[in-house]
């Protein structure tokens, strides 16, 4: 179907408008709701699962944290060993030592500290190092220290310290400044999660570490949360951006002489709903072409609906004018094709039933309009050959109801179409048969024949055989002829055996006329014969 024959004016049917307005209101009202409804219900589950990746980041990020603490504390706990046990075996100078390359990446300084205050580095002197000496005294502990320094502005320094000789007089302590981009996962160390901040915070709501600015609303809402799940997340703006933020404890104190920390990974909400906001611009245009659609679509099924009714509907109003040589051409497919074809037959039917009832009323007219019977059976010949279709039309008429000859009447296949009579013989069994049948009798090619001996010879294989009837007498015979039993031999019954009664009411005028007419002259000639008596 061409676009171009989509013409919008077959929206000016009632019929059209309600099929359009009915495929709006099922198809693109339902379906706007449905996006929209969609829309929602996408984004609430994406800003939901944004969530839980987050409360998983922070978990997993806090565990990292964790695990590189005892990684570090594994390793400085192998160096105080061998440096217990063997004084300085290990030379940081060697720079291809795997073990020396690992410390220098995840540590600024490392260094030996005595109780005296003597401090020997081995590489990488750190002046901050040396405030803890004073603290040496008080470290009566065996777990590893962990401490910070956080100035607000210098970035934080973070020492791992653990003894050298625990449980031995005048213990050495190990002590190293911690590399806070491999302890936190940030910079080139990122194990972060795409699009997403960090920040550590101590105990006293301090920042050890942070990759974006913390607001007050944000300490407020830390410090007033609670500890159970729930409450380690939320939201919050910072001037025209939109951030979720989950937290977790990082607790330190089970393993480490340590104040724990609190792991905060932050989320612009622009980043998480970008897909949506993407979505959400070109969700009108989607909307558009959901309309757009919805309305082509409308006016081709109103057109493949319209259409056959608006030449059924052409199709009638020329019935109703009396033509009947219309027909309708539905190539649609469905049930429109079928009323269409149906229609058709039934336009052929009526067709041919008003021209029978005219050629019937024409024959009606030139057989009652004849006075002599040879003339009727003239008028019938040439009229129902041009009216029926069969291969043969005979008409036999008894003289007298106990005379056996009849005289047949026949057309002749010549030009001139003459009448062809002859004498057929017909016995008092063939008329008490024809008698037991008033209506019709049919002959087929196995039906028994021997009644009527004219039709043995016959070509043909199917007669329909008409009695004609009069005053219970029979006074003639019509006899069709075919040579396939067809179904122009069922249609043509009806009005054979209508002519059939015309017949017999024709030939009964002419009968009459006859009678009228011998009884006349006989009248006649007896009023001749007593004039000649008395005068001559």
């Amino acid at each position: 179907m061409k676009f171009k024959q989509l013409d919008p004016s077959l929206l000016r049917s009632k019929v059209a408008k309600r099929f359009f307005f009915l495929f709006v209101g099922c198809v693109l009202i339902p379906l706007c709701v449905l996006m929209v409804v969609s829309f929602n219900h996408v984004a609430s589950q994406l800003k939901e699962q944004s969530k839980v990746r987050l409360r998983k980041a922070t978990k997993s990020h806090g565990i990292a944290i964790y695990e590189r603490l005892l990684s570090l504390e594994s390793d400085l706990m192998l160096i105080a060993s061998l440096i217990s046990k063997k004084g300085q075996p290990i030379n940081f100078d060697d720079k291809k030592d795997p073990f020396i390359q690992r410390m220098a990446e995840r540590l600024e300084s490392l260094a030996v500290v005595s109780p005296s205050g003597k401090t020997h580095f081995f590489f990488n002197r750190s002046e901050l190092g040396e405030n803890f000496i004073g603290d040496l005294a008080a470290l009566t502990s065996e777990k590893t220290a962990i401490y910070y320094q956080v100035q607000s502005t210098e970035p934080p320094h973070i020492f791992m310290l653990t003894a050298v000789n625990n449980g031995h007089a005048g213990k050495k302590f190990l002590l190293a400044e911690l590399d806070v981009a491999f302890l936190f996962g940030i910079g080139s160390e990122n194990i972060l999660p795409p699009m997403t901040d960090l920040c550590v915070l101590n105990q006293s709501r301090e920042i050890v570490t942070s990759s974006f600015g913390l607001p007050v609303e944000m300490l407020q809402k830390i410090a007033f949360s609670g500890g159970d799940g729930a409450s380690r997340f939320f939201e919050y703006e910072d001037g025209n951006e939109e951030y979720i933020v989950s937290f977790r404890p990082l607790y330190l104190k089970a393993r480490f002489n340590s104040p724990n920390l609190i792991v905060l990974l932050r989320q612009n909400k622009a980043d998480v709903l970008a897909a949506m906001e993407n979505f959400k611009r070109i969700f009108p245009f989607i909307m558009l072409l959901a309309f757009w659609v919805v309305i082509l679509l409308s006016l081709v099924y109103i057109r493949k609906t319209l259409v056959p009714l608006e030449k059924l509907k052409e199709a009638t109003v020329m019935v109703a004018e009396g033509d009947l040589s219309g027909e309708v051409k539905v190539d649609s497919g469905d049930e429109f094709q079928e009323l269409a074809e149906s229609f058709n037959s039934m336009n052929k039917k009526l067709d041919r039933q008003f021209k029978a009832l005219q050629a019937i009323t024409d024959i009606e007219h030139a057989i009652v309009s004849s006075l002599h019977k040879h003339q009727i059976v003239e008028t019938a010949l040439v009229r129902m050959d041009h009216f029926f279709s069969s291969h043969e039309i005979r008409i036999i008429l008894l003289p007298d109801k106990d005379f056996m000859l009849g005289y047949s009447y026949s057309l002749q296949n010549n030009p001139n179409q003459s009448i062809h009579e002859e004498i057929v013989e017909i016995d008092p069994e063939a008329k008490e048969f024809i008698k037991n049948n008033p209506r019709q009798i049919l002959l087929t090619e196995n039906s028994n024949v021997n009644y009527f001996p004219f039709l043995t010879n016959s070509a043909l294989h199917f007669h329909m055989l008409l009695p004609v009837i009069v005053k219970d007498d029979l006074k003639g015979l019509i006899v069709l002829g075919y040579k396939d039993q067809d179904q122009s031999l069922k249609d043509g019954f009806a009005h054979a055996r209508q002519l059939a009664d015309l017949l017999v009411v024709a030939l009964a005028n002419a009968t009459l006329i006859e009678d009228l007419e011998d009884l006349s002259w006989g009248a006649l000639e007896a009023l001749a014969r007593t004039i000649d008596a008395k005068s001559s």
